[in-house]
């Protein structure tokens, strides 16, 4: 592993920019994948390997922190907002030696007030090391003089994300269970998995294996949680999809409603197209139907959230047998394959 220039990652302070043998630790990321970078903030600290723009980069981390504030405690939201304000202004030239301090102040104010551990150990804890660590590049913009933002990159992650084969929003739909608000984790889920119930039920759940509480306590429960998000829209009724806000006059055809044909459909259908799925079986769900047991997945379950799809206004439906009718599907425009089309044996 490579040396850094300076890091706080996991509270750990490793500073090489003294000139000193670089000491090199390793639990610092030093690669982004199969890419280098300059500077990495996140919730776990500061990593810097080069010469950064440390006030743009902690600009741009609080902007998007700010979008995880879930607003249920104004100690997170109002702080946040606060020293993204001191730190614009500094980059423009507008700032006070005395913004640095108060930067400080309410940055350990969000931690110490904080309800939820998102602003009391991750929200604002790496800008509190930026700051403490490089207050001289900070200081400088309090003389007058202009600044510059440099163009970092964002990306909303967890180690449960990463394992996540679909990069569930995982964090972000377990807050908002946490908070009772069981519709809008569902929503959430929506955005990248369609049949939760199923999936709630079926998944083999690496998303635990990864949570960082895996070792420490116990893991987070993660695939029963999304399967009560969506049992509680079950026992409430099933609460209608979201129709789409513009009608497009295009027709697709989708072969298969197996699971990747209704999140076709679905998202489809949220743009305003006009789907037909064309299938041999009886029933949607595909192999989720036919080939896991009732007591992994009841029936019901899937029957209830295909239905969800099908009943959206302008989704059909069509049993087709084994052999596909080209001039059935050719009344559509495109055509998206959930698998090969079966070869025509005349």
């Amino acid at each position: 592993m490579s040396a850094v220039s300076f890091s706080s990652w996991n509270g750990k302070i490793i500073d090489n920019r003294t000139g000193k043998a670089a000491r090199v630790d390793a639990g610092v990321p030093t690669m982004l994948g199969d890419k280098s970078f300059t500077a990495l903030m996140g919730w776990n600290g500061l990593v810097v390997s080069g010469a950064a723009n440390i006030p743009s980069l902690a600009l741009g981390y609080l902007r998007e922190a700010r979008k995880l504030s879930c607003g249920e405690c104004s100690v997170c939201s109002i702080g946040i907002d606060r020293i993204a304000a001191l730190l614009e202004g500094l980059i423009a030239g507008r700032g006070k030696k005395q913004d640095v301090a108060e930067i400080e102040r309410v940055a350990r104010g969000v931690m110490e007030l904080s309800k939820c551990n998102f602003g009391r150990a991750s929200a604002v804890t790496p800008v509190l090391d930026a700051v403490r660590y490089y207050k001289d590049d900070f200081l400088a913009l309090a003389t007058g003089k202009k600044g510059t933002t440099s163009p970092y990159k964002t990306a909303v992650t967890a180690p449960c994300i990463e394992a996540c084969p679909a990069r569930l929003d995982i964090p972000g739909y377990i807050e908002l269970i946490r908070n009772n608000k069981f519709d809008e984790s569902l929503d959430l889920i929506r955005k990248r998995c369609i049949l939760p119930g199923v999936i709630g039920r079926a998944c083999t759940h690496p998303c635990e294996e990864a949570c960082i509480r895996n070792g420490i306590v116990q893991t987070l429960a993660i695939r029963l949680l999304k399967r009560a998000a969506a049992d509680n829209d079950l026992a409430s009724g099933g609460g209608a999809l979201k129709k789409p806000t513009a009608e497009r006059p295009e027709k697709v055809a989708i072969v298969g409603a197996g699971p990747a044909g209704l999140a076709a459909a679905y998202h489809l259908r949220r743009m305003g197209y006009q789907v037909t799925i064309f299938e041999a079986f009886p029933k949607g769900g595909g192999m989720a139907a036919v080939g896991i047991p009732d007591y992994r997945l009841p029936k019901n379950i899937l029957e209830h959230e295909a239905r969800l799809i099908r009943e959206r206004r302008k989704v059909r439906k069509r049993e087709t047998g084994l052999n596909w009718p080209a001039e059935r599907i050719a009344q559509v425009k495109a055509c998206l394959p959930e698998e090969p089309e079966p070869a025509d044996k005349g």
